[in-house]
């Protein structure tokens, strides 16, 4: 019987929080990320963009792996239902990250809570802070309006504000949390931080 409460873990530091000795939870990894205990794995990109090392890992993996399309690389390899998700009326062709994909899942199997650590995605790539961190949220969000119990502590979202009830406060928190995102962009990506699509780029200022 398959149990009602899921973990979706990534690679960041967070996911040291997640409930690893609780055994009612089953947990999912991705991207040949192996924690302490988890349950099956995601790999949701292509084989020929995979480099030796994560071609041998896939290859000698003894779990489960949701891959996009069966392959003889991946032993152990399950093909996600991409066709089954998007045939409930609460889904739509709108996958921009792995997580996305994880979460439509759940919703399908019926777990009941989810529990997302190591997504830090407001401290990531520009992609990761956009594209993708608007597409899990949206998953998310149709999560919850299916009744199932949503915990994301790392993303920002999940600080609610009431629009103009908490306004002054929600500006401050914004103003602040935009400041930590652009030093995190400007110090800690390189000189040059590329905004992403656009060709935009945020450089360091030079030094006095």
């Amino acid at each position: 019987m398959r149990r009602k409460k899921l973990v979706i873990l990534g690679c960041g530091k967070s996911h040291e929080k997640a409930p690893y000795d609780d055994d009612s939870y089953e947990i999912w990894t991705l991207n040949e990320f192996e924690p302490e205990r988890y349950d099956l794995m995601f790999e949701m990109h292509p084989m020929d963009v995979q480099n030796e090392r994560e071609l041998e890992f896939l290859k000698n993996c003894k779990k489960p792996i949701y891959v996009l399309e069966e392959t003889l690389l991946v032993p152990t390899g399950i093909v996600y239902p991409l066709k089954k998700i998007l045939a409930h009326p609460w889904s739509i062709p709108y996958f921009t990250c792995t997580m996305a994909y994880e979460m439509a899942l759940a919703i399908h199997l019926g777990f009941e809570e989810i529990e997302l650590w190591g997504l830090n995605m407001d401290e990531g790539s520009p992609r990761e802070r956009t594209v993708e961190s608007a597409c899990l949220q949206y998953w998310c969000g149709i999560a919850t309006g299916k009744g199932i119990k949503v915990r994301w502590d790392e993303h920002p979202f999940s600080r609610r504000y009431d629009y103009g009830y908490d306004y002054h406060i929600e500006k401050w928190c914004i103003e602040n949390w935009l400041c930590r995102l652009m030093t995190h962009t400007i110090y800690r990506l390189g000189p040059t931080a590329s905004m992403g699509g656009d060709g935009l780029e945020i450089r360091r200022p030079k030094e006095q």
